[in-house]
């Protein structure tokens, strides 16, 4: 996939310059037969490289918000996502997703895990200026080519008394 995606990235670049080459070799050749491709070939390449240019850090933003993180613990989990969402209700809030070894069945154990997670996580919460955060846990399960996910979400608020809460205790 990436050799496929270099290529193509190569081929609009290519075409970008030899239409740029083809414009300038006109006063030697003549407009017949090369102004309309060449200008045709800048301006689409033209477009789509520009596009590529304003995309790209959307793409770091992505490969910085995925990785592993080492817990305190000295475990590690693999972090899938991680940034600010909107909720309908007006609220915001920072979402972190990630995988676990732990079965979402395990809640003792699982919750032993996000409790390390949010003592990083919340660094990035308070940064971020919200007072609302997400950790989602997924599982996956199975093996073989096709493979299964079971998930399960910790809600953290920030109370009026500077406080962080897990809404899932409150549940108990």
């Amino acid at each position: 996939m990436i050799v496929l995606g270099g290529a193509c990235t190569l081929l609009i670049l290519l075409g970008f310059v030899f239409g740029i080459v083809a414009l300038a070799g006109m006063k030697k050749h003549g407009k017949k037969g090369i102004l309309g491709k060449a200008a045709a070939g800048v301006c689409i390449n033209g477009v789509i490289v520009i596009l590529m240019l304003i995309a790209i850090p959307t793409f770091l933003r992505g490969a910085r918000s995925s990785g592993t993180l080492t817990l305190p613990s000295g475990r590690q989990i693999k972090i899938t996502g991680i940034g600010p969402t909107h909720f309908p209700n007006g609220t915001d809030a920072m979402i972190l997703n990630c995988e676990t070894d732990i079965s979402i069945d395990d809640m003792a154990d699982l919750r032993k895990e996000v409790d390390e997670i949010w003592s990083l996580f919340r660094k990035d919460v308070e940064a971020a200026g919200t007072t609302n955060a997400v950790i989602r846990v997924t599982h996956p399960e199975g093996g073989g080519f096709v493979t299964q996910s079971r998930g399960y979400g910790f809600v953290f608020e920030k109370r009026a008394d500077g406080q962080w809460h897990c809404l899932q205790d409150e549940n108990k």
